[in-house]
């Protein structure tokens, strides 16, 4: 296959004689153009402030205005970000009272009284750097000029010399002398030569007062601790917040899911209250009186297992869900947890279960115990939302070095992408009609997510409806030291 040739690059000028040739250069050169007529207006607002301190508290707003701009003029024409102080909050007077106090308005106040001295330097180098080169870059086209116009103004014959600044002086009406035609040479060349040296001593003197505006207009120290200590805090609010809102939501979410088996509970024990009762002289058939009992039990089971997450939910939050983590043979735990279910699936819901799992894999870092819970949740989870004669599969196999995947795919009826980012939420089921039915609380793949992220590895969930969905465990290979202690 033939190559494309790549795109031509735009040439970048570099080294000595690259300095006339970059944008940058005229950038810092605008700055210093710029510093004399702004530092006549920021040295002003300094002094004022000074002389009469009734006007403090007002001019520090405007000081940091002036602030602002710098930054924007530093950013762009000098190539130097700065970033901001934090500013205070709160109502204008606590505000003022906090922008008087702060170490950053008076860096700011230091800075702007500064920019004078800088500017009675920078602004008379640069314009006498201009004028020089100028004149240098400008004399012999100018001696070409005149002698072609002569002819045609003779007013020209009266300019008969132009200074040039450490040469000497060139006689530009008329005829040139040897050594005046020297000179006229000498100046293009020194010209050539000077010009990207002058811009590039501007170009330094503009770099260092960049410098000095960093130093000067960035926040200090303190605020940048208060800075930490502010967004820490608000950290720690919004936390606090959320986890406010997810208690009330759990209180609310249990009560509501203990409500249902409670109340099945107390009717079918009032029943058999009843049945017992010598009063009432009735008596139960035996088949009814056990269907009263299968479905108290069935329920206090059900109390059971949400009481069980709810624990496990709990102790995740807390940071106190114990893991015995260590080496573990993933596909023994996939082939167990496939025997314990396949009867189940098949003879509950006529689901068909496979697993298949590449050969020679190595050892993964989990808890046994809790991998098997994973697995396990996984895979009733898919054999409860496949219809009958569907297959759901638990495959085995590397993904990318240092981990392994273990997939558990279903041909269910699938999710709907709305929904896919939420399915990990507490209490969140996709239908909960299906899922209460089931024995679900919502709370199966919180629990998974949370079992997984204790183990360091990762779950994400794909999911085409219509089709099914599929659910990819990631975890760490186990190191090679610890590979043969399990």
């Amino acid at each position: 296959m033939a190559r494309v040739p790549a795109a031509p690059q735009p040439l970048r000028p570099a080294g000595y004689f690259g300095v006339p040739f970059r944008r940058q250069t005229y950038a810092r050169l605008l700055y210093l153009l710029l510093s004399l007529p702004l530092s006549a207006v920021y040295f002003p607002l300094v002094v004022v402030s000074t002389v009469f301190p009734l006007l403090l508290p007002p001019m520090v707003f405007v000081w940091w205005a002036a602030a602002d701009l710098e930054r924007i003029l530093a950013r762009r024409l000098l190539g130097v970000a700065i970033p901001a102080p934090l500013r205070p909050s709160g109502p204008l007077g606590t505000r003022m009272a906090a922008m008087v106090r702060s170490t950053d308005t008076w860096r700011t106040a230091a800075y702007l009284a500064l920019t004078l001295p800088f500017a009675c330097v920078a602004f008379p180098l640069a314009v006498s750097l201009l004028a020089i080169l100028l004149t240098y870059a400008l004399a012999a086209p100018f001696y070409a000029l005149s002698a072609h116009l002569q002819p045609a103004a003779p007013w020209l014959v009266g300019i008969q010399i132009v200074p040039l600044p450490f040469v000497g002086l060139v006689r530009i009406g008329g005829a040139l002398s040897g050594p005046e035609q020297a000179v006229l040479a000498l100046a293009a060349v020194l010209a050539v030569v000077l010009i990207p040296a002058a811009l590039g001593l501007l170009g330094a003197l503009a770099g260092a007062w960049g410098r000095a505006a960093v130093a000067l207009l960035s926040e200090s120290p303190g605020s940048r601790r208060l800075r930490a200590a502010e967004e820490a805090a608000e950290r720690e609010r919004t936390r606090a917040e959320q986890a406010d809102r997810k208690r009330r939501e759990l209180i609310v979410n249990a009560s509501h899911e203990l409500r249902t088996p409670v109340a099945a509970i107390r009717a079918h024990l009032e029943s058999l209250l009843m049945a017992t009762d010598p009063e009432t002289e009735r008596s139960l058939p035996r088949e009814e009186l056990r269907g009263y009992l299968g479905i108290a039990h069935r329920e206090s089971e059900r109390m059971g297992a949400l009481v069980d997450d709810l624990l496990a939910l709990a102790r995740a939050e807390a940071g106190e869900l114990r893991l015995d983590l260590g080496p573990v043979r993933a596909a023994e735990v996939c082939a167990e947890v496939c025997a314990a279910l396949a009867p189940l699936a098949k003879r509950e819901r006529q689901v068909t279960l496979v697993h298949d799992a590449v050969p020679g894999l190595p050892r993964v870092t989990a808890d046994r115990q809790r991998l098997g819970q994973v697995l396990e949740n996984l895979v009733r989870n898919a054999v409860t939302h496949t219809p009958e004669g569907g297959i759901v599969s638990l495959t085995l196999r590397a993904a990318g070095p240092g981990f392994l995947e273990l997939c558990v795919a279903d041909t269910g009826s699938g999710i709907a992408p709305e929904e896919l980012d939420r399915i990990f939420e507490r209490f969140y089921r996709t239908d909960a009609s299906r899922a209460r039915a089931s024995g679900g609380f919502g709370l199966g793949l919180a629990i998974v997510r949370d079992l997984v992220a204790a183990m360091g590895g990762t779950i994400t969930a794909e999911s085409v409806p219509g089709q099914g969905s599929t659910f990819r465990l990631h975890l760490a290979v186990a190191p090679p030291a610890d590979r043969g202690r399990r």
